[in-house]
């Protein structure tokens, strides 16, 4: 391998999450992203570290709040979409729950003044170059008939609740092991749909990147149009954020046009990138 592409969370970090900090009403925020989620599915038996971190963070009154709750649709996390949503009864009142990255949720929601979405942004970059992933919060009140409209036609004009910092420690092991990669000479790079802070703040720290700014995000590659530039700077940066699974195949395609590639990941949607490297 001259290579190594490497997924972030749960292989350079634990994948082991707790609430951090909060943004907003602590309750409200930490309720509404758990009525979201897939403890209502299956009781507090879960393996979504997001989930089971927020089922510690919520207090006596809010988990009896919780299970009032009975879900009437489900719309799983998409790497494309970057968010999750449900849709919940209470007392015969439907209630939309939308949970995902502060820029995805922000852009749905109705009423925010600039400077509130600006407080919003800034508070999660912040604590994104802590190490912390955010998830931002929003909710609306939704009829019967909706439940038949595609998730788009609903997804909107949102409320704003509120945003968590999860943190997810750097695995111990990563620090040995990307020393040895680079001691036998092979070039390190992280590939991850997280945001560009968290991304740079793992690489840094690592050793991977020699500024935490040093980052290219998923949506920078896509304004590559010649194949030769697009190689170019794949194979310049270490770190890459906001990157979806098709993203990550693309760039190791793009790397294995002139070097023995290995990517190493545990997640379902790196199983393209998985697929295509020369070792997995």
């Amino acid at each position: 391998i001259q290579i190594l592409c490497t997924d972030k969370t749960g292989t350079l970090t634990e994948n082991k999450m707790s609430v951090g900090d909060v943004y907003g009403d602590r309750e409200k925020a930490v309720l509404w992203a758990s009525v979201c989620s897939s403890l209502l599915s299956l009781g507090n038996k879960t393996q979504n570290p997001f989930d089971l971190a927020l089922w510690k963070a919520l207090g006596k009154k809010q988990k009896d709040e919780f299970f009032a709750y009975e879900k009437l649709a489900d719309f799983p996390f998409d790497s494309m979409r970057r968010r999750s949503s449900a849709i919940v009864r209470k007392q015969g009142v439907l209630t939309l729950a939308v949970r995902g990255a502060p820029e995805s949720v922000v852009g749905l929601c109705d009423g925010m003044e600039k400077v509130e979405v600006k407080k919003v942004m800034r508070w999660s970059r912040k604590l994104g170059r802590k190490g912390y992933r955010v998830l931002a919060v929003a909710v609306k009140s939704v009829s019967s008939k909706e439940l038949k409209n595609p998730l788009c036609e609903v997804e909107n004009k949102l409320s704003f609740a509120g945003a968590i910092a999860f943190e997810d420690p750097i695995k111990d092991s990563a620090y040995l092991a990307v020393k040895d990669a680079q001691n036998l000479g092979i070039s390190l790079k992280i590939l991850t749909g997280d945001s560009s802070e968290v991304a740079g703040y793992v690489g840094s720290r690592l050793g991977i990147c020699e500024e935490a700014e040093d980052v290219i995000t998923g949506a920078d590659l896509e304004k590559i149009s010649s194949a030769e530039d697009y190689t170019a700077v794949v194979e310049k940066k270490n770190i890459f954020a906001r990157v979806t699974p098709e993203e990550k195949y693309k760039i190791i395609q793009a790397l294995e046009r002139k070097y023995a590639v290995g990517f190493v990941g545990d997640g379902i949607n790196d199983a393209p990138a998985l697929k295509i490297a020369s070792v997995s």
